[in-house]
């Protein structure tokens, strides 16, 4: 009986102390579970358009990391994220800023905030620099550039058709062409390719004639931003460009001798035969005429 009783009261003070130790553990976990969650200081950085960074915490527990602007993302091996997880521990997660809906006026900043359990902090605050301004430059294909000292010459035609002088003319916003530019040029443009082609307008209504050359000093070309108005910058946003017309190119004026005269034309309209010649230069004026009479007189002599 005394045996039983023994046995009976081992069992109860191993279970009692089985109970003790579940219970001393139970209040260890809770005594850790009751700390408060520590974290990181905040931290500021800079971070241009196009360009990456890195941002280093440690955390205890797993944990979420968010950012407050579209344009500011977290690299995820070939995915840029709005939204990332981890596990505790040290942790480097890369940052990638793009230049959508970067302004010229103002910097821009990223909040990034750090998620554990159900409290949360920010613990990063990136800046991403207003956009700068760039000169408004006008060039032709080669990169020459046109300004008030370097005149723009716009090309003769040819007998047969139209000759092209293309330049472009570039700025990190829309450009123009002003309204006070010469009548009597012509032109179109290739958005595509950011080009404007000029040519001699035949159909002005000046009178001018696209025979004559035009000196510099007397025209000028205007190219200006779409922002010119606006910006608040001392960064180039209008451009005047002095322009020259060089007149018909050689090719549009040729004189072919023959065995007893001279053969002449002028942009494709043929004039021959001794007195012809004279005739149809009356309209060109005294200097014309003696020069083509002299251009006959040469032609008989071959």
């Amino acid at each position: 009986m005394k045996i039983t009783e023994l046995k009976s009261m081992s069992r109860i003070m191993a279970l009692a102390m089985m109970i003790i130790a579940t219970f001393t553990a139970c209040s260890d976990d809770d005594g850790e579970g009751n700390k408060p969650i520590v974290f990181p200081e905040l931290k500021n950085i800079n971070c241009a358009a196009g360009e990456t960074a890195e941002i280093s915490f440690e955390t205890t527990a797993d944990w979420e990391l968010s950012s407050s602007a579209g344009w500011c993302k977290f690299q995820n091996g070939e995915f840029l994220e709005s939204l990332i997880y981890g596990k505790a521990g040290k942790q480097t997660v890369t940052i990638a800023t793009s230049a959508d809906g970067q302004s010229h006026n103002e910097d821009a900043v990223a909040e990034i905030t750090l998620k554990i359990g159900n409290e949360s902090q920010i613990i990063y605050k990136v800046t991403r620099a207003r956009k700068e301004y760039a000169d408004l430059i006008v060039s032709d294909e080669a990169g020459n550039v046109y300004d008030k000292t370097h005149p723009l010459t716009i090309k003769g035609n040819t007998a047969s058709s139209p000759v092209y002088t293309v330049i472009k003319a570039e700025a990190e916003s829309g450009v123009k062409i002003g309204f006070t530019n010469p009548e009597w040029l012509s032109y179109t443009i290739d958005e595509k390719a950011g080009t404007y082609q000029f040519t001699f307008n035949t159909e002005n209504t000046s009178g001018l004639n696209p025979k004559y050359p035009i000196a510099a000093g007397t025209y000028t070309l205007t190219f200006v931003t779409e922002d010119a108005a606006t910006a608040q910058t001392d960064k180039v946003r209008k451009v005047e460009i002095p322009v020259v017309y060089e007149g018909l190119q050689r090719d549009a004026i040729a004189i072919s001798p023959t065995y007893l005269n001279a053969v002449a034309s002028v942009s494709g309209e043929e004039l021959s035969d001794d007195n012809g010649i004279v005739e149809n230069m009356q309209s060109m004026g005294h200097r014309t005429k003696r020069f083509f009479q002299w251009l006959g007189k040469m032609g008989k002599r071959f």
